[in-house]
């Protein structure tokens, strides 16, 4: 907070220099904070005390909240991201807020591994009854992800490896945290990736909880 009031001051002045680095500031304390976050919420689930809100919610406005979300952070790569809906979405219950940070974490996944390129939210339902799931597809054309780590992707601090840890950052916790969550939900997220094509990670959650 601090540091956003003295960029404010910064630009007052037209002190560009020392507003460099006041953001440099301010994204390493959201940065700190975002990682707390993750930490206690995987601590609350591994403890067994995390609680599910389940409520109706609307999917379309979800996910294009999400979008608009993460807009300028993939034009400041050159990226492009843009939400496909299916026709008959509508409305699921889940605890939407546990959902949003779910999508969330892969959204922002996308994003920092893609540069001139584009990532594509593609969201449907399927199946029948108590079967019927909600699907959120996140397709990017980034780096991709070499199969040999994939299979250690969703463990807590595990990164794709030290080279990409180094260059685009993260604690290896953000997939970790979204699984665990979906899978709370009684949901879950797959992977599909080829390394120098892109990657597409999808979250599956029932349309109406057990």
């Amino acid at each position: 907070g601090y540091s956003q009031l003295l960029i404010e001051d910064a630009a007052e002045e037209n002190d560009a220099e020392t507003a460099v680095d006041l953001e440099r500031i301010h994204s390493a304390g959201h940065h700190l904070l975002r990682l707390v976050n993750e930490v206690l919420d995987l601590s609350k689930i591994e403890a067994g005390k995390m609680e599910l809100y389940s409520e109706d919610t609307q999917v379309v406005p979800l996910v294009e909240e999400a979008v608009e979300h993460f807009s300028a952070a993939a034009k400041a790569r050159g990226n492009t991201i843009r939400g496909e809906f299916a026709t008959n979405l509508g409305s699921i219950v889940c605890d939407a807020s546990k959902l949003r940070q779910a999508l969330f974490q892969l959204i922002d996944n996308a994003v920092k591994f893609t540069r001139d390129g584009s990532s594509t939210l593609r969201v449907s339902r399927s199946g029948r009854g108590e079967a019927e799931r909600l699907r959120i597809r996140v397709e990017d054309t980034g780096i991709g992800i070499a199969q040999a780590q994939i299979v250690r992707l969703f463990e807590q601090f595990t990164v794709g490896d030290d080279s990409s840890a180094s260059k685009y950052g993260g604690t290896g916790l953000g997939l970790a945290l979204g699984r665990k969550l979906c899978r709370l939900m009684r949901g879950d997220i797959v992977v599909e990736s080829r390394e120098g094509v892109g990657s597409a990670f999808t979250i599956a959650v029932p349309v109406m909880p057990p």
